[in-house]
């Protein structure tokens, strides 16, 4: 007997991995998501906020934001993800990580509160 494995092994092997691979490849950006999302989630200051819109870095992470604007990191990521035309934060990658920049951030962050209000502001 030999050691190789058979042609038929060998065959559903790469059926496996090719039906496999992709789903876990494609999903690598979502794991760090995740990751970071538990960091935080598990960090003491989780609930930090910026003091004010001036201590905001000039190129924000969806950690950034979260901090600011205490949304869901995950909910950041998912808005990060959308299309500003749709509602989404405008972002950009630069490498893997998804950012904002900031003075879009707060027009966009703005326009958003204006629109949500029940009642009119009183400004």
């Amino acid at each position: 007997m030999s050691d190789q494995p058979s042609e038929e092994a060998m065959r559903n092997l790469y059926q496996f991995l090719g039906r496999v691979l992709p789903k876990y490849l494609g999903t690598e950006i979502r794991e760090e998501q995740r990751r970071d999302a538990k960091e935080l989630n598990s960090e003491p200051d989780r609930h930090r906020s910026f003091l004010s819109r001036e201590e905001l870095p000039n190129n924000l992470s969806a950690k950034d934001i979260h901090q600011f604007t205490n949304i869901k990191l995950r909910t950041v990521y998912d808005l990060m993800n959308k299309s500003p035309e749709c509602g989404g934060i405008p972002s950009f990658r630069i490498g893997k990580p998804l950012l904002s920049d900031r003075e879009e951030f707060l027009r966009w962050w703005d326009e958003t509160k204006e629109k949500g209000r029940k009642w009119p502001s009183h400004k």
